[in-house]
């Protein structure tokens, strides 16, 4: 064998090395964003969950809660302060998980149902009025989108 042969073959390994290093960095990538989209939707169920045991883990949130949404103007001042904290923690938690659908990090069955429940509160006489109030201290991107979406089915 002579040196050239010898040359072509190690050239030949080579680029096998090369093609194969790159095949499993594909699947290193692509296993790699699947992690970060269960990681997203599990943090987004998670601050989901939270929000609700705060506000079902207290009467008085509770009776507040569905006060302001029924009939806000008999709320007391610091009733709807309350209601419009309530309220706009929901609001930053369906924000996060909407800004994580748009960046591809949820997926849209996710932020679907989650913005089906939000929908149903913001449709409210109380959540809309306390959503009007709060809305300019959200993302100006997610403002807009829920101001195009809050009335459609």
């Amino acid at each position: 064998m002579n040196w050239e042969a010898i040359g072509a073959v190690g050239e030949l390994i080579g680029s096998l090395a090369v093609v194969l290093t790159i095949a499993y960095l594909a699947v290193q990538i692509r296993q790699s964003g699947k992690a970060s989209i269960s990681v997203s939707t599990n943090q987004s169920r998670s601050a989901v969950t939270d929000v609700i045991g705060a506000i079902s883990s207290n009467t008085e949130a509770v009776k507040t809660y569905t006060q302001g949404m029924l009939d806000p103007g008999s709320l007391e001042l610091h009733e709807r302060v309350r209601f419009d904290l309530i309220i706009f923690q929901q609001l930053r938690v369906i924000e996060t998980i909407f800004l994580e659908y748009q960046g591809g990090l949820i997926p849209k069955e996710v932020f679907e149902g989650q913005w089906r429940g939000e929908q149903s509160i913001l449709r409210t006489k109380g959540g809309r009025e306390s959503w009007n109030r709060q809305k300019n201290f959200v993302a100006r991107k997610f403002m807009v989108w829920v101001d195009e979406n809050i009335d459609r089915d």
